[in-house]
């Protein structure tokens, strides 16, 4: 999608914004809740990686966040609200993704630091999982992942939820659902220099200014994802495909580790998955293709320009089942995803991953889990670390409010 028609839409959209809804309606003054959730777990495993290290043992961890709510509504029907994340299980306080909604007959809009619509949606789609997800930073409570490869939980050697960065400032659109479908828009001018995204902080990103350095930095990032959601003979189906990219810079080139050159094209990839419900059954899905991904250095920043570049092209596909009755409920999720490790030399990173989850409801917002989980990563250049095999069973307890 070109940029201008993207940011031409916008602006038809903020037009929109400004003569607000189609209907009068009582104003409601802007108020604030909380909600949130802490989850923590105690692991029992042991992880042995190639020629260097041998864990095993008890591992905890926790993970934990508080969600200041907002909400209102003007007169004329427009609803303006959004939320502030407070990271709750770092050393240091951090506000995670943070945002503001305006939304009315003409769809939605969200403004600020936040991931993609079409990311936010293909969470719809997911294999279902009632314990510890396995696309998520859970793997890391047991397995000492390779950081050669960069921020990886949204690249496909990880999961097969893609997004071109974190939580980049940007501007989203929702539109109505009609027939079931929903279309999501997404623009960021900017794709941080973490190799992650940002970590919610403002759009600052150049020497002097807040606009992207489009020498060192992925620049332009557009979104589009499309979702159906309805009912066909008793069945609920959810189902998404999205298309995402990004330009890359303009030194977006660098020397191979066995003579000559590389050069990156403009970041790019598909996504796309189905879940399935029927009464307490389901069964979802989800593929991945980065068709061309980022050019990144061995710390993970998006810089390129020496023979330890890697790119985060790659495919996944995650998929699983689940079952719940009364307080129980019980899962089966695997994750099989593939990354380029150096270039210029044969050889990806593969990871495999299967987990067997199980959760019991206490009450509202009470739940304890377990899951037994077994991965396996292969580093087949040897450059960028030696693989790896991890068991691990897991229990913990999962508050939410």
């Amino acid at each position: 999608m070109d940029k201008k028609y993207l940011l031409g839409t916008t602006c038809m959209v903020a037009a929109a914004v400004m003569a607000g809804g189609n209907a009068l309606a009582e104003a409601k003054p802007l108020n604030l809740s909380l909600s949130g959730y802490y989850h923590f777990d105690a692991w029992l495993g042991d992880n042995s990686e190639e020629g260097t290290r041998d864990d095993g043992s008890i591992a905890t961890a926790q993970d934990a966040e508080i969600n200041f709510n907002m909400r209102g509504e003007l007169d004329n029907g427009l609803k303006i609200g959004g939320r502030i994340e407070l990271e709750a299980s770092n050393g240091g306080d951090q506000i995670d993704q943070h945002w503001l909604t305006l939304e009315s007959g003409w769809g939605r809009i969200d403004v600020g630091a936040i991931n993609s619509g079409r990311y936010n949606m293909s969470w719809s789609v997911n294999a279902p999982n009632v314990a510890m997800g396995i696309s998520s930073g859970t793997q890391s409570d047991y397995m000492n992942f390779n950081s050669g490869l960069g921020f990886q939980f949204r690249r496909p050697f990880r999961s097969a939820n893609v997004d071109a960065s974190n939580d980049d400032q940007g501007i989203h659109y929702y539109t109505p659902r009609f027939n079931g479908f929903m279309l999501a828009l997404s623009y960021r001018p900017r794709v941080s220099t973490t190799g992650g995204g940002g970590g919610g902080g403002s759009n600052r990103g150049g020497a002097t200014t807040g606009l992207p350095n489009e020498v060192t930095e992925y620049h332009d990032a557009i979104d589009i994802g499309l979702q159906y959601s309805g009912d066909v003979s008793g069945i609920g189906v959810t189902a998404l495909f999205g298309y995402f990219t990004a330009s890359a810079p303009s030194n977006a080139t660098g020397a191979v580790a066995n003579g000559g050159t590389f050069a990156f094209d403009d970041y790019a990839g598909v996504n796309a998955g189905v879940r399935l419900s029927y009464e307490g059954i389901q069964v979802g899905g989800m593929i991945a293709q980065i068709n061309e991904g980022f050019c990144q250095d061995v710390a993970g920043a998006l810089t390129c320009g020496d023979a330890a570049d890697r790119s985060t092209e790659g495919r996944a596909y995650t998929v699983g089942a689940s079952y719940g009755s009364g307080p129980w409920g019980i899962s089966f999720t695997l994750h099989d995803g593939e990354q380029e490790d150096s270039i210029g030399i044969a050889g990806d990173t593969t990871l495999q991953t299967w987990s067997l989850g199980a959760s019991y409801t206490l009450g509202p917002g009470v739940r304890l889990i377990a899951a037994y989980t077994t991965s396996e990563e292969d580093n087949e250049d040897n450059i960028a670390a030696n693989g790896q095999e991890a068991d691990a069973f897991g229990v913990g307890i999962a508050l939410g409010f």
